[in-house]
Order: C-alpha cells, then structure tokens, then sequence
C-alpha cells in the first residue's frame, strides 16, 4: 500500500469553514494489528481553523474526526477548552506513524497534553474510537483525496 506523506505537504490547500460549518471530509485509513479502520476526517490547517478545532460541537458522527496539519514536526500541545465532546488524540510523525496516544481527553480540561515527540499531525476522533479499533503506536496513517488522486 502506498504511503502518502501528502499530509505534511498541504499549505497551499485552502480548506474553508462556512458560515453553517459544512465541512469538506477527507478518506484516512489506519492500518492496525486488526486491519485497515476507515475514517472521513475535517482538515484543519490554518491558524484559525487550528485555534477553533472541535470546539463548540455537540456531537462528532462515528468513523468521523479532524486532523491538525503541520509542515515541520514539534512537540504539539492540545487542550479541550469549548470541546463539548470527549476525544482521543492520534499524534502522528512526518512518516505518517503513530507515535502517541492520548486517549478519552474530557470535555472543557485545559490541562496541556502533549505529542510526547516532535509530530507534523493530530487526529482527533471520538473517545473509545482509540480502544475499540485497536489503533497503537506504530501504525500507518494514510490520508488522501486532496489532490483529485484518491489516496
């Protein structure tokens, strides 16, 4: 399976929030121990579109998330203020790895949590996601459909 580093790569992509908050959704695939798990996942890539996040929303649909990208890997520090819903955050390598987990952050904590390493991307996805799909450090992470290619 091709590995696709596009994820690090994606300044030049204007993803836009409209004024309802309708969403451009993206195909990522995980490959785990258990098999490939399939999601649709919101970009956020911004200054602002990385600053709102999931903040403010009431629900999150199953196999369904936001990734925070980023061109140069650092240690990345999230925070659920405003987030309504719980999440497990996937911190992600410039090789498109999986190198930590932070699993069930609870709603409207402003305790830090840290990427542990230096990382180029954060998952978020509903809390227990983690659990159920035996998403580990390690796994690969592949994210397509922005340039018209499928992944």
């Amino acid at each position: 399976m091709r590995l696709l580093l596009v994820i690090f790569l994606l300044s030049s992509y204007a993803f836009s929030a409209q004024a309802k908050e309708t969403y451009r959704l993206y195909p990522l695939q995980i490959e785990t121990a258990e098999g490939i798990k399939n999601y649709q996942v919101e970009t956020a890539q911004t200054y602002h579109e990385q600053k709102r996040g999931l903040m403010h929303r009431e629900s999150l649909p199953p196999n369904q998330g936001m990734i925070f990208l980023h061109q140069q890997p650092k240690i990345l520090r999230m925070w659920m203020k405003n987030t309504l819903i719980g999440l497990d955050m996937v911190f992600i390598d410039q090789f498109a790895t999986v190198r930590h987990i932070h699993e069930n952050a609870v709603p409207h904590d402003e305790t830090t949590i840290s990427s542990v390493h230096p990382v180029t991307a954060v998952l978020e996805l509903n809390a227990g996601t983690v659990a159920k799909h035996g998403i580990a450090i390690g796994d690969r992470v592949i994210l397509g459909g922005f340039y018209g290619d499928g992944g």
